[in-house]
């Protein structure tokens, strides 16, 4: 029997709300998941092979596209990239952000947790409260 599966159904019920993010005491909206293109993660999968030694295709190119700044801006949007930038946003807490977009378009957990097996669970783990730091005494 002929497996069959309907990307496009399953896609329709599937929430895709911006990623938001709040730093310099204010919420951002960035990309939602669906604006994401595979091809930038896949591209940044291949460069991160690349720099481990491992085999890539000899017509593999490195581009503008590939460096930190553009990866940045095509998960949060030029206009909040350009604004952070104009606060004056510490380089070290800008690639934290990007870390933590690129984990989430990736369906990872940033917390370092794996994702969860379906749909249902990874909802009920986006709603549950994420806990930052250490308690305070």
């Amino acid at each position: 029997m002929t497996q069959f599966h309907d990307f496009d159904a399953a896609w329709a019920d599937e929430e895709d709300e911006p990623v938001v993010v709040k730093l310099l005491g204010e919420e951002w909206a960035c990309k939602r998941p669906s604006e994401v293109p595979a091809a930038l993660l896949l591209k940044l999968d291949r460069l991160m092979l690349a720099a481990a030694g491992a085999d890539v295709p000899d017509d593999f190119v490195v581009d503008d596209s590939l460096s930190s700044e553009s990866i940045l801006r095509q998960l949060a949007g030029d206009d909040n990239v350009d604004a952070w930038l104009a606060r004056g946003l510490p380089y070290k807490r800008l690639a934290a952000v990007s870390q933590y977009l690129n984990a989430v378009y990736r369906g990872q957990d940033p917390a370092g947790e794996a994702p969860a097996a379906n749909r249902q669970e990874r909802r009920a783990a986006a709603k549950k409260p994420k806990r930052s730091g250490s308690p305070k005494s």
